[in-house]
């Protein structure tokens, strides 16, 4: 079975972006390879970093 096909039958949720695509919450895809008994490669997602750096200008 392909991605949209599993998403045309309401076994993994996700929603349309304004472009058309499909977009799929890193949960509920969680969840969809959990109940199917799939292979779940930590790798697969990453770690992601936010940083943000404020900077002072007051300050010399």
């Amino acid at each position: 079975m392909t991605v949209i096909r599993w998403i045309k039958l309401g076994k993994l949720r996700a929603y349309p972006t304004p472009g058309g695509h499909r977009r799929i919450r890193k949960e509920d895809f969680l969840d969809f390879l959990r109940a199917h008994q799939m292979f779940i490669d930590r790798e697969f997602f990453g770690e992601a970093h936010r940083a943000l750096e404020l900077m002072d200008r007051s300050r010399p």
